[in-house]
């Protein structure tokens, strides 16, 4: 299929903008170029002055070694009460080879020279007095009455030539001038000298230098005292300097000459030639930009079919997980209501035949059992679902949690004729963890290996302490496995899908929804930990969980102990009972009237409140609260109970009985004031020994 590409053309107002844009550009490459210009020309000017600071500190290193060498001779003079030309010929030698731009030097005590070196320029200059002389004298003078060095010059030498003349005063121990130590730089050689001692970067600059207004200087017909290659055009940077009681002047240029807007010219074109490759590059990339626009589309709209196509799948799995929960559901909840309908209606039948009624009984509390962990289960996972669980942790004893748990299945594993072996293996006995949560995931891996394991098998638990890499926290691993019917490997990966049960009930005669282990995983994150399982087709199954702890002392350890319940301690106690579903209120009403208590019923929380406030003080004893009820609820009702002004009435023990059972509801219920939780339907003992525990 042939792909036109007239669409993809400018059209006439397309084209005009095009053009619009393009001169635009070329317009504001005007300031553009006169700025870069600037920034250049500032540039070289900056790089300038740090060159030329770099040429006035070789000159200055170079000032500074010829002035240390006058420094020399006024120590040794006064080191050796005087010179003698035996000693100042060898010694000024001795100091021209290590300074080759000395020319001269001499010795003028009083300001009159009485020796030199070298010994040709020696009568030229002796007995000159360089304190009378009209041209050297104030130079000269500026020196003794400074108590400095002074340079001068340069002059035209009576031995030849140009030179620079430092002339460093010697004074006694009382402070009188007694000698000159001089020294004439020979300046060529001196510019040499500095010359060879600057780097790559400051050679590629001529300079000159210059002083104030000096009568006795030679200079050149620009007024330099010396150059490094020839003349300078202007001075475009003074770089000012001190030299010994004087002040010198550096200017400098590049030797390439600075930079002018003709140097820019390349760049000129350069960015012209790159301003047309971009129109053009915008003009391919405005047709290879719709082009992508087509792909990306098509890309889109496939894309978003995909997701349509994927939420339409998902809709339908959830549909399908759905329809299949409620199937299973069905089927399991159906069962032990079956169960308990059928054994009642028996029990009706035969409630006279004390063997028969036992048995009907027990089954009918076994049904009711697996119905309330049906339930319960369900719940569970939709508050996980929700976000709504929280990690409570306490101080946690290893072996004491352990011991809980072989307690509750070590009997029934012998009944069912398992060996139940265990073993804990720690170093930190103590540690922090929310025990109810991790109650909950080893009862459901234990009750699994129970239920799946036949007669004849084995169960193993096995904790061991591993290093944590976390400061003041130690890993707890426990293993438990089985020897009983094993997963097979297609299931595996679902073992921790909702409601996904490898065998129904019908199959394998084993009760489940399919939500145990899917809890104990969500509960294992939850605690920041991890689960492992390995399991093969009847040979068993091994389930590993990995879980970090804080270490804790035992001091922080909450110790329940156990409370007696005495018969006789509930006689005559008077019972305030919150109750809206009479069927409830009636069975609280006749467990609560056996043990001896007596009852007072309220349909609502404003009746409870009504009626504690009327009565007289300590006149009940303990207030049973249910929780969702009209008109006023049981946390509203604790709430305006714990504010009445009689202390008595205020603090009296309120107990929550509620179906209500989640952690959230316990913890809402004690920040309502009351004193304790109790979930339906009622635990008989665990009522009496809660009732116990507060009268």
């Amino acid at each position: 299929m042939k792909r036109s590409y007239k669409k993809y053309a400018l059209n006439k107002k397309q084209f005009r903008y095009f053009i619009t844009g393009v001169a635009a550009l070329l317009i504001a490459m005007i300031p553009v170029v006169l700025l870069l210009y600037r920034m250049r020309a500032n540039q070289d000017r900056e790089y300038a002055i740090a060159r030329g600071e770099s040429i006035v500190s070789n000159i200055l290193v170079e000032l500074r070694r010829c002035l240390d060498t006058t420094e020399l001779l006024n120590d040794m003079y006064s080191a050796s009460d005087g010179l003698s030309l035996l000693s100042f010929s060898p010694l000024c030698a001795e100091l021209q080879k290590d300074n080759l731009v000395i020319g001269s030097m001499y010795w003028a005590p009083n300001g009159v020279i009485e020796y030199s070196y070298p010994n040709a320029v020696d009568e030229a200059t002796r007995h000159f007095e360089m304190l009378k002389d009209p041209v050297q004298g104030p130079k000269a003078q500026v020196a003794v009455d400074s108590h400095k060095a002074t340079i001068a010059g340069p002059h035209s030498l009576l031995e030849g030539g140009r030179g620079f003349i430092i002339r460093n005063p010697n004074y006694d121990e009382a402070g009188n001038f007694t000698a000159f130590s001089i020294m004439v730089i020979d300046c060529d050689e001196f510019l040499h000298r500095v010359m060879e001692t600057l780097d790559a970067e400051d050679q590629g600059y001529r300079f000159a230098v210059w002083k104030d207004s000096d009568p006795t200087a030679v200079v050149d017909d620009s007024g330099y005292i010396f150059t490094s290659h020839g003349p300078i055009a202007d001075r475009k940077i003074v770089i000012p300097f001190k030299a010994p009681n004087d002040n010198w002047y550096l200017t400098l240029e590049p030797i390439g000459g600075w930079a002018t807007f003709s140097h820019m010219i390349p760049s000129l074109l350069v960015c012209f030639a790159l301003l047309v490759f971009v129109v053009l590059c915008m003009y391919v990339f405005f047709i290879t930009e719709q082009l992508r626009q087509e792909v990306r589309d098509a890309e889109k709209e496939a894309e978003h079919m995909k997701v349509l196509e994927e939420a339409r799948e998902a809709a339908e799995n959830a549909n399908q997980a759905k329809t299949s929960f409620l199937f299973h559901m069905s089927h399991d909840i159906r069962t032990p209501m079956n169960a308990i309908i059928g054994f009642t209606n028996l029990l009706r039948k035969y409630q006279d035949i004390p063997e028969k009624r036992e048995n009907y009984l027990d089954k009918i509390e076994s049904s009711s059992g697996v119905l309330l962990s049906i339930i319960n289960n369900v719940l569970e996972m939709a508050r996980i679902e929700k976000g709504t669980i929280e990690v409570d942790e306490m101080v946690w004893s290893a072996e004491q949690f352990y011991d809980t748990l072989i307690s509750v299945f070590e009997e029934m594993m012998k009944q069912k004729g398992l060996t139940f072996t265990y073993e804990i293996n720690v170093q930190n006995h103590y540690v922090y963890c929310d025990p109810t949560k991790l109650r909950e995931v080893f009862i459901n891996i234990l009750s699994n290996a129970y239920k799946y394991t036949n007669s004849g098998g084995s169960v193993r638990l096995l904790l061991d302490e591993l290093p944590s890499e976390r400061e003041g926290y130690v890993v707890y691993r426990t293993t438990i496995s089985d020897t009983g019917m094993g997963m097979s490997e297609d299931f595996l990966p679902h073992l921790f899908d909702e409601f996904s049960r490898e065998h129904n009930t019908t199959e394998n005669k084993i009760e489940g929804t399919g939500l145990g282990m899917p809890i104990v995983k969500r509960l294992v994150e939850l605690m920041q930990g991890a689960i492992e399982v390995q399991s093969q087709k009847g040979v068993g199954s091994t389930f590993v969980v990995t879980l970090p702890h804080r270490i804790a002392q035992r001091e922080g350890l909450v110790v329940h102990a156990g409370v007696e319940v005495d018969p006789k301690l509930f006689n005559g106690k008077r019972i305030l009972l919150a109750e809206d579903n009479e069927l409830n209120a009636e069975i609280a009403m006749e467990i609560l009237g056996e043990a001896g208590f007596i009852i007072e019923h309220a349909e609502n929380g404003q009746m409870v409140v009504d009626m504690l406030r009327k009565a007289p003080s300590n006149y009940y004893n303990v207030i049973l609260m249910d929780i969702q009820m009209p008109i006023m609820n049981g946390y509203d009702a604790a709430r305006a109970i714990r504010v009445l002004t009689d202390n008595a009435k205020a603090n009296i023990p309120i107990l929550a009985m509620t179906a209500n059972a989640f952690e959230e509801d316990k913890r809402e219920a004690l920040r309502c004031g009351m004193n304790s939780h109790l979930s339906k339907p009622i635990n008989v003992p665990e009522l009496m020994k809660t009732l116990a525990g507060i009268l």
